[in-house]
Order: structure tokens, then sequence, then C-alpha cells
């Protein structure tokens, strides 16, 4: 079978009335798919700072934060289909929290753990998406690109326990 919009470029966000992927055309503004499973190339993350704030002001998530790329593939909402990660080789896993950060950030392998400082993540090669169901989902990324400043990837309202965690750090003599 045929899959329409292979080759456009999207934008894709996690639905949290529908539990999964939603994919939204750029050309158009619209929303063209719902997936469980989503596989982009030439990728860039993006947050806007003003929906971040916004979250963090009324508590509530809204769309703010996604990727944009290229779509490569796809497996439709609801699905039968057991979703299973398809990128092979060397790819990280990458998550997004406002209230823990501004930007991507690489997930801590193998453990899931959030790292101390984190690697903001500003573009990959390959992007893959994926719902489970339940509002569980997972985002793996191959040919990352990490932004410089690590600290710009903390949210403002966190940095001072970041501080102070760091100043004992410092303090204990190795």
């Amino acid at each position: 079978m045929l899959k329409e919009h292979i080759g456009e470029k999207v934008q894709v966000y996690f639905n949290l009335h529908k539990k999964t992927w939603s994919v939204k055309a750029i050309s158009s503004g619209k929303v063209i798919l719902h997936c469980d499973y989503i596989m982009l190339k030439n990728c860039i993350f993006y947050v806007s700072e003003s929906g971040r704030q916004r979250v963090i002001r009324e508590q509530a998530k809204n769309v703010h934060a996604g990727v944009r790329g290229t779509l490569v593939d796809y497996v439709l909402n609801p699905s039968d289909e057991v979703v299973k990660p398809v990128l092979r080789g060397k790819k990280i896993s990458i998550t997004y929290n406002p209230y823990m950060y501004t930007k991507f950030i690489r997930k801590d392998e193998p453990a899931g753990q959030i790292p101390l400082l984190p690697s903001p993540i500003v573009s990959a090669d390959w992007v893959e998406m994926i719902s489970y169901g339940g509002g569980k989902n997972a985002v793996f990324g191959k040919g990352v690109e990490y932004g410089e400043d690590m600290v710009s990837a903390i949210a403002p309202e966190r940095l001072s326990k970041y501080a102070q965690l760091k100043q004992r750090l410092d303090s204990i003599k190795l």
C-alpha cells in the first residue's frame, strides 16, 4: 500500500489528548496524520520559549515543542501493528521536560536517567518517534548534533538547584 505524505516537510509533536504523535504539514499548517510510529530525516528540534513559559505559569502542558523534518515512514494510529525501533547502530534516546529544560536533551543511556548537565540537541540526521500506548513514548536520534551551551538547556527556574549542587561538588576535595 502506498503511503501518502512520504517526502513532505512536517513537524511532529506528542498529542496529550490522543496519546500518540500528531503530524502537521509545514506547507499547510494542518494536522495530516496521527501515528504510533514516525521516522523523519534531516531533523531540527524546536521549543517555543513563550509556550514553555505558559506551561510553567498555567501548570498545564500545551503544544510548544517538537521535531521538524522530512517524513520517511509511519504507522497510523490506531494500529494492530507491533511498533519496534528500526534505526540500527549508534542511536541515542532523546527527551524533553518543560519544567526542567529549555531544549530537547540526550537521555543518559542505558539507565534512562537524566544527566546532571544535559546535552542539548539541535538536530539529527534521523529521528524515530514511537508511541507505545497509554501516554508512553520514545524518541531516538541518529547523527545527532549537540548545542554548545549545556547550561542554557537547564530551565532558569532550576538553575539555583544546579548551582547549589555544583557548589557542594566543588567543595569536595578528591
